[in-house]
């Protein structure tokens, strides 16, 4: 459960600051400050239910809440590649079945779902990033309770 919570707290500000910065990649209703800014809060904690349900699967997988740390390459991969096909699936939904947001003329479009490049990329960038850090936290702890001990 600690790792959870250390998952969600180094998450969700990473999740957030990505969706604000990816903002111009989608066509929005409103350019209200309080409307973009409450659509990624909104966004930042479905990233994270993704980034938990990941997390999860991969500790099942590698048999380790902790499988981040130390950062492995293939591990790491693994992981990438299932966020990027959850976003995937998550975004084609979100575009072609609920119509929930469209894109900006400018946006490349992936084949052959349809998917733009902005929502594939966001778990190659963010997710190793989120379990690096997740990494440190670990080793600063363990390193502090060893000196104190």
């Amino acid at each position: 459960m600690a790792v959870a919570l250390r998952l969600v707290a180094v998450g969700l500000p990473m999740y957030f600051a990505e969706e604000l910065l990816q903002m111009p990649a989608y066509v929005r209703e409103s350019d209200s400050l309080a409307a973009v800014v409450a659509l990624c809060g909104l966004a930042a904690v479905g990233d994270v239910v993704i980034l938990l349900g990941l997390w999860a699967a991969a500790a099942a997988a590698f048999r380790s809440p902790a499988w981040f740390s130390p950062p492995r390459l293939l591990r790491y991969a693994a992981v990438v590649a299932g966020g990027i096909a959850v976003g995937a699936i998550i975004e084609w939904v979100a575009i072609h079945r609920l119509g929930l947001w469209t894109y900006p003329s400018w946006q490349p479009v992936l084949p052959p779902l349809g998917t733009g490049l902005v929502a594939v990329a966001q778990p190659v960038l963010v997710l190793p990033l989120t379990f690096w850090l997740m990494h440190r936290w670990r080793e600063t702890g363990r390193r502090s309770s060893s000196m104190s001990g």
